[in-house]
């Protein structure tokens, strides 16, 4: 089930497809970055792979929240339906179907609230259309309409009193979508950001903009201070080192910040002085289990990152990468697998994971030398190493032992099967050294030998038994 899908009335293509209605009905009033989540998501939906929330957040550097916002919007205009709360699904409807949004009001409705905004908008007569777009609005979304004038008020004294009526409908529905639309909610809200005016002033001075401040700016620092809890000092510290790209720019390094849980100046400009290292110990890791990726940002974070706050150093991940491609393991989520299990175990160091991996092999060379004296010439797997460390760990049966019943498995129609058979019979007999075993069995050639073992029925409540013990056994 994929997270973004057209509706079944709705066409998909090899290619994007973005209606006209959209671009001069929507775009031209909503924020730029619930149109990047619309087309983003449109995009998605021609796509079978990678179409999932985790996908657009990456490729829009925005939280789970912010793109939850988006569409919320969306589908208050009713371009988007959206689908669960747990299991978050957008489905794309066609423009049409919001044209229901677009019906005629009474004029009378709205006489008083036309009074107080024409009012606010002193510098010039508010025209019909604009006065439809407010109209729309409002029946749209339930604002109320003494709120959508204090959004008035606060705009003018942002921008002056010939303000467009598109930034003021844009502050609206950013408010909207959060579900402040009272008035006192909205004036309060209002409130709280025009006290951010001044920290906003000096963090566009330190990214070296003389533009004039908007809600944008306060929404975004709202956002870096109340949800993600950095300070001012911190941001302005972060903007200072911004040579491009301006609040957009220093609103992606500070969401980069934020996951990798960086929250004062020491700690980001560690990680930032790092950063060229990690982003190459990336490439070194992707090359040695055989991927690539375009961009790196996403493998750093969610990889690399984890891995060097675990304990672990550059060479000891590249140690595991080539573990991992000569086992097979040519993702990196296959390789976190392994970290995490070696992590788990306490292996960290190079040489706590050579000396695991070199106990390995030496197991291996006994595996191999037991199969060989009963005859069997073939690579040791899985299966064997399962029934060695049964033989050994849970039988306890000496290695020597092991060596003999395949000795005297040699010859035999399924020597693998016959050793196993013998060494239950020891385990049973409570055999514990090479005596005892040479003791107990025939001497005649493999090929003759048979077990007198003794045979029973067992009910159907023995056989569940027994076989609901061994669910909570690991092999």
């Amino acid at each position: 089930m994929h997270f973004c899908e057209l509706s079944a009335d709705t066409n998909g293509s090899s290619y994007t497809v973005v209606e006209n209605a959209f671009i001069t009905q929507f775009m031209p009033d909503a924020p730029p970055r619930y149109t990047e989540v619309y087309l983003y998501g449109l995009l998605l939906c021609s796509r079978q792979n990678d179409n999932s929330l985790e996908n657009i957040c990456a490729a829009l550097n925005l939280t789970p929240i912010d793109v939850k916002t988006a569409f919320t919007y969306w589908e208050e205009l009713g371009l988007v339906s959206v689908i669960g709360a747990d299991v978050f699904r957008v489905v794309y409807m066609p423009i049409k179907t919001s044209v229901s949004l677009l019906k005629k009001v009474k004029p009378e409705k709205y006489f008083d609230f036309n009074k107080k905004i024409q009012n606010v908008i002193i510098d010039r007569m508010i025209s019909v259309n604009e006065f439809k777009e407010y109209y729309d609005f409002l029946e749209a979304t339930n604002f109320e309409p003494d709120a959508l004038v204090a959004v008035a008020e606060y705009s003018v004294a942002q921008k002056g009193k010939d303000i467009s009526y598109r930034y003021i409908l844009t502050v609206a529905r950013n408010l909207a979508t959060y579900g402040i639309k009272s008035v006192q909610a909205v004036k309060d809200t209002l409130k709280a950001r025009s006290d951010y005016s001044s920290d906003v002033r000096l963090i566009l001075k330190s990214l070296g903009s003389r533009r004039q401040l908007d809600a944008t700016d306060e929404e975004l620092y709202q956002k870096w201070t109340k949800d993600f809890g950095f300070t001012f000092d911190v941001i302005n510290t972060v903007a200072k080192n911004v040579k491009y790209g301006g609040m957009k720019t220093l609103d992606n390094l500070i969401y980069e910040y934020y996951k990798q849980r960086l929250f004062s100046v020491k700690e980001i400009e560690d990680y930032s002085a790092n950063k060229n290292r990690l982003y190459t110990l990336a490439k070194q890791i992707n090359a040695a289990i055989g991927v690539y990726y375009q961009t790196l940002d996403m493998v750093v974070s969610e990889y690399i990152g984890p891995w060097l706050s675990k304990g672990y150093d550059e060479d000891t991940l590249l140690i595991i990468a080539k573990y991992c491609f000569k086992s097979g393991i040519r993702t990196l989520e296959g390789m976190h697998s392994v970290v995490s299990r070696f992590y788990k175990m306490g292996l960290i160091t190079q040489s706590a994971i050579d000396q695991y991996i070199s106990g390995l092999l030496q197991t291996d060379e006994q595996i191999r030398q037991i199969l060989s004296s009963a005859g069997i010439l073939r690579k040791v797997t899985n299966q064997d190493r399962t029934n060695f460390k049964i033989w050994t760990a849970e039988w306890n049966l000496p290695k020597e032992v092991i060596a003999y019943a395949a000795e005297i498995s040699k010859g035999a129609a399924n020597p693998a099967a016959y050793m196993c058979k013998i060494l239950s019979d020891y385990k049973d007999r409570g055999v514990k050294t090479l005596d005892q075993a040479k003791t107990s069995a025939d001497k005649k050639s493999a090929a003759s030998v048979s077990y007198d073992f003794k045979q029973r029925d067992y009910t159907d409540d023995e056989l569940r038994s027994l076989f609901d013990n061994l669910e909570g056994i690991e092999v």
